[in-house]
């Protein structure tokens, strides 16, 4: 990975600017941890945010030269590419096993602990 995007990364989940929610990049004001790299891809240029459904307030991104990015749970593959990474849902080896920090995150663990995990694992 990018080391000055994942140190980025690392301060922004631990900012307390985002509110951390679960099972979408981003829906309402609520985001995971990989839509918090993607509003540093959106401050960046790579991306732009869509909304894409009112009636869910859930946001997709869409990258400059491509459109809309068919996922509201993985990274588009713009973001993944501009961060240095291999896959659109980024795995770590944690405690002998491997996770997708997508499940990390919808499984209870904070920014705060997320940022740990990137910061040693990623």
């Amino acid at each position: 990975m990018n080391k000055a995007i994942k140190k980025r990364w690392v301060e922004a989940l631990r900012s307390g600017h985002y509110e951390q929610g679960k099972g979408h990049l981003k829906l309402g004001d609520k985001h995971c941890c990989l839509g918090v790299l993607c509003e540093i891809a959106v401050t960046d240029r790579v991306v732009t945010p869509w909304k894409a459904d009112p009636l869910w307030d859930e946001f997709r991104f869409v990258a400059q030269s491509v459109g809309p990015c068919d996922s509201t749970l993985t990274l588009p593959i713009a973001v993944m590419e501009w961060a240095g990474l291999q896959l659109q849902s980024p795995t770590v080896y944690v405690d002998g096993g491997v996770d997708e920090l997508t499940k990390l995150n919808d499984d209870g663990l904070t920014f705060d602990a997320i940022a740990a995990v990137i910061e040693e694992h990623l």
